[in-house]
C-alpha cells in the first residue's frame, strides 16, 4: 500500500510539472519577439492602376528567411512633413518657402532632417518627409565621397519608419555649381530615399521647370501605402536586417526600406 501511494504521489508531482511547463511556453514566447511595423508602397510595373493587395497576396522575408505577416493593413493615416533648403535659389520652391529668411542656408540636410526626427512623436502611423534640396552638405561633407551623416539620418529614418521623398534643385551658392559635387550630392538624395523606402527626383543638373510631376508621383504612391506588421527578436541591443516584400499579382512590385529595425527584447 506504501508504495503504491507514492508512485501516485511521484506520479501527480510528475504531472504537476508538466502542466506548469506547458502553461509557461506562451508566456515566454511572447516576450521573446516584439511587433515591427514598416510602410510598404505598392507600385504598378507598367501604366496601370494599382489594385488592391490584401495580406493573402504578400509574401515577406526578413534576410532571405520567409516569416509570417502578422498583420497588413491599408495606411489611412499619414504624417507629412514638408522641408525646404534655405541654400536654394528663392526662385525654386517659393510656392512653398515659409519667407524666414536664410539664417540656417548652408549648413547640412541631412542634420536639418535628423533633428526633425527627433522632434516627430513616435507613432504606428505612415510618416512621410519631403526634402526639396540640393544634397550638399556644406557643414561636414566637403572631403568624402558621402556627407558621415548620411547614414545616421537614413538609420534614425528607419526606426522610425519614416520615408524620405527628394526632390532635387541647385542651391545658390557657387560651390553647387561644380559637375562632381552636384553628382555627388545626387547620388547622397538618391541612397536616402531609396534605402527609407521613397524616390529621389532629378533632371540632371538644372532646376525643374515645375515640381508638379514629381509632387503628383508622390501623391500617387502615398496612395498605395500599406502597414507591414510581424514579430521579431531584436535581442539584447537591437539590430537591422534587411526585409522584402513580394507578391505573384501581375504587374505590382513593392517599395520598402532596406532595412528595418528590430527592438531589443529584454
Amino acid at each position: 500500500m506504501t508504495k503504491r501511494m507514492d508512485f501516485r504521489r511521484g506520479a501527480l508531482m510528475a504531472g504537476a510539472f508538466a502542466l506548469v511547463l506547458v502553461l509557461s511556453v506562451p508566456r515566454a514566447v511572447a516576450e521573446e519577439t516584439k511587433a515591427v511595423t514598416m510602410t510598404v508602397t505598392a507600385v504598378a510595373k507598367k501604366e496601370v492602376a494599382v489594385p488592391a493587395v490584401t495580406k493573402d497576396d504578400v509574401q515577406f522575408y526578413l534576410n532571405k528567411e520567409r516569416r509570417q505577416v502578422a498583420d497588413w493593413r491599408r495606411g489611412e493615416k499619414l504624417f507629412l512633413a514638408v522641408l525646404i533648403d534655405d541654400s536654394l535659389d528663392s526662385s525654386a520652391a517659393k510656392a512653398l518657402r515659409i519667407p524666414l529668411g536664410g539664417g540656417g542656408a548652408f549648413v547640412s540636410p541631412y542634420l536639418a532632417l535628423q533633428d526633425l526626427l527627433k522632434r516627430w512623436p513616435s507613432s504606428s502611423d505612415r510618416r512621410s518627409i519631403l526634402l526639396i534640396s540640393s544634397g550638399i552638405d556644406y557643414f561636414r561633407g566637403s572631403f568624402g565621397p558621402t556627407s558621415p551623416d548620411l547614414d545616421p539620418t537614413i538609420e534614425r529614418a528607419q526606426k522610425q519608419n519614416t520615408n524620405i521623398w527628394s526632390v532635387y534643385s541647385p542651391d545658390a551658392g557657387h560651390r553647387s555649381r561644380g559637375f562632381f559635387r552636384t553628382t555627388r550630392a545626387q547620388a547622397n538624395l538618391s541612397q536616402l530615399s531609396e534605402e527609407t523606402g521613397a524616390e529621389a527626383y532629378y533632371l540632371g543638373t538644372s532646376a525643374p521647370v515645375t515640381f508638379k510631376p514629381y509632387l503628383d508621383e508622390i501623391a500617387a504612391h502615398l496612395n498605395n501605402q500599406y502597414l507591414l506588421t510581424f514579430r521579431a527578436n531584436g535581442g539584447k541591443k537591437g539590430r537591422f536586417e534587411r526585409p522584402r516584400v513580394l507578391t505573384e499579382l501581375p504587374n505590382v512590385e513593392f517599395m520598402t526600406p532596406s532595412a528595418v529595425f528590430l527592438p531589443a527584447v529584454q
